[in-house]
């Protein structure tokens, strides 16, 4: 089955289905069928509603879509619209707030349908009338919502609160405009999404966020014909939402590639301060200026305009389309190919073995669940409801299970949650700052070990995080001039670093110094990894143009590969399970 969008009146391919027979579990036309397959479905499951059926739900709300199963009709397919679902209800005075579907989970699709609501009217106000929503995911992840009709909603199309890396992609959006809500899209809490190849026509804002310090999108390549009483693309701020009196205004905010077509309100508004950054390049705007198209209102501060087009409204700001994933490159040697299509950058994410596969998984904390993707390839994997976030944790495993587990410190408490599944769990105490301590297996017991310097230059280890601090060696090098990792194979942590134009090492952290290569290049601008795969740690630079490493340290630069990512927006661990180290990165390849 082919399905295709609509965007600045071109016709896109976006993807292939099997073809209805084949993809559908089972086939429905009639709203009683549609309510049993979806309760009666599993993941894998799709159900398809026939490319003719018009279903009318009035008087039923809420209807869930279970984790990974396909909600699908033939939208696009050799010219059909796709089946149309609708509900009627409309309460004057009713301040009750309803979906039509709901989602929970992983991995659900809503594609080819016609989804409209009951109320296409601006309204005197935001509660005249009871207030619906297309689709609310609550707690979920990965969902797909693509190549669909999606209006007549009056709080907004779709409603994502606390879910992760929604894709919404090729849609038509229009006439959820209601006073004070209608939206063609809200995220709410800690929430992200790529939004992508969509157009919206006549929403009061298209996009929108509450404005949580931990929420994120990115807007890509969507067409904004015009809006109903509000600008386009919108990020609340935190305090408006929790009247807290913080000035954030979301996380991430990438708006890049879009068409502004309507220049009577602004095409973006940020009303607060991004906690990381907001983007926004390579726009075709109506609007005179940048000024004019984008603002930013209540605090100000990290807003990144850059180039754009202006004055226009025709033009279409597509560009050479990337797709958004995360990159690998095997052994540090091979080109970049894609893992998981995920916005989080490097820095923004942990690494571990948090299933015990042997293959490194990337691990995000959203502000109120930590999640983590198998060898950065997978869906996410739901762990722990906890709203530490990634600054504040680090990685090990402090249980020896073989699985990786998520350390943090409290006050002088550290804890952690074992495979970042449990709850947390005590280990020591001590009063050194998190951002001071280091983390290796220095005992060689397969225990993850808690390492420190203290004030006369003393290092110290706790073996595994438990016991009180034993003695290792020391130097006058701060710990932010040490690199850590196994150079001698005995399967200890070493303690590295660069002294007198020499590498050197102390084996187990608590033997003399012993020589490896010559250079001058200090351990914070090196990452350490296996990557020839003999069972020592190896060393990694980048000089922003190509890679290099030191077999163990000990040899001179060996050419890995030609890359213009810094080493700043690397990783380096192996997520193949082959036994050499690769390297990941978030926003620069590919």
């Amino acid at each position: 089955m082919r399905i295709v969008g609509v965007f600045c009146s071109a016709l896109l391919t976006i993807g292939t289905l099997a073809s209805p027979a084949q993809a559908a579990t089972v086939t429905v036309d009639t709203r009683d069928e549609l309510i049993a397959a979806l309760a009666a479905a599993t993941a894998g499951d799709t159900v398809f509603v026939a490319g003719g059926a018009s279903i009318n739900l009035t008087g039923h709300k809420r209807i869930a879509i279970p984790a990974g199963v396909t909600l699908a009709s033939d939208r696009g397919t050799n010219g059909s619209s796709g089946a149309l679902l609708y509900n009627t209800e409309l309460d004057l005075g009713d301040n009750e707030s309803w979906a039509q579907f709901r989602v929970t989970g992983s991995g659900t699709r809503i594609t080819g349908l016609r989804l409209r609501g009951p109320d296409s009217e601006i309204r005197d106000n935001a509660y005249q009338y009871d207030n619906s929503r297309g689709i609310e995911a609550v707690a979920a992840s990965d969902l797909t919502v693509d190549n669909n009709e999606l209006s007549a909603w009056s709080h907004g199309a779709v409603v994502l609160r606390d879910t992760i890396e929604a894709r919404y992609s090729r849609n038509n959006v229009h006439h959820n405009r209601r006073t004070g809500l209608g939206y063609g899209i809200v995220l709410v809490d800690n929430s992200s999404a790529v939004i992508e190849y969509n157009t919206f026509t006549q929403n009061r804002h298209a996009i929108a966020g509450n404005g949580i310090r931990t929420l994120r999108y990115e807007a890509r390549y969507n067409l904004v014909v015009d809006n109903a009483k509000g600008h386009g693309f919108d990020m609340h701020g935190e305090d408006e939402a929790l009247g807290n009196g913080a000035p954030y205004a979301g996380d991430v905010i990438h708006i890049k590639h879009n068409t502004f077509r309507s220049k009577v309100e602004a095409a973006v508004k940020v009303r607060g301060k991004p906690a990381t950054g907001a983007y926004v390049s390579g726009n075709c705007f109506a609007h005179s200026s940048a000024g004019a198209a984008v603002q930013q209102t209540l605090f100000t501060g990290n807003l990144n305009v850059g180039s754009n087009t202006y004055n226009t409204t025709t033009a279409v700001c597509h560009g050479s389309p990337k797709p958004v994933a995360w990159q690998l490159s095997d052994g540090g040697t091979a080109a970049w190919t894609a893992l998981a299509p995920y916005t989080f950058d490097t820095s923004e994410v942990g690494f571990g073995d948090f299933d015990g596969d042997g293959k490194t998984d990337v691990f995000r904390a959203t502000g109120a669940r930590w999640y983590y993707s198998p060898g950065g390839t997978g869906r996410w994997v739901p762990g722990a409801l906890a709203g530490t976030t990634r600054n504040n944790l680090r990685f090990g495993d402090f249980d020896g299970d073989g699985r990786s587990d998520v350390f943090t410190v409290d006050g002088e408490q550290w804890k952690f949650s074992s495979g970042a599944t449990t709850s947390w769990q005590p280990l020591a105490t001590s009063g050194v700052p998190l951002a001071d301590l280091r983390f290796g297996d220095f005992d060689a017991d397969g225990k993850t070990d808690v390492f420190k310097v203290d004030s006369g230059g003393k290092w110290l280890y706790s073996s595994g995080g438990r016991a009180s601090w034993a003695p290792l060696a020391g130097s006058d090098l701060p710990v932010e001039s040490l690199g850590f990792g196994d150079f001698d194979g005995d399967k200890k942590t070493d303690v590295f670093a660069m002294i007198s134009g020499r590498w050197q090492f102390s084996p187990g952290g608590s033997g003399a110094w012993q020589p490896l290569a010559v250079s001058g290049t200090a351990a914070s601008s090196l990452k350490f990894g296996d990557l020839d795969g003999d069972g020592w740690t190896d060393v990694f630079r980048s000089d922003g143009t190509t890679w290099y490493f030191s077999s163990g340290g000990r040899t001179s630069w060996t050419r890995l590969r030609t890359a213009s990512c810094p080493a700043n927006s690397l990783a380096i661990a192996d997520f193949t399970g082959d036994g050499k180290a690769d390297v990941f990165t978030g926003r620069c390849g590919g």
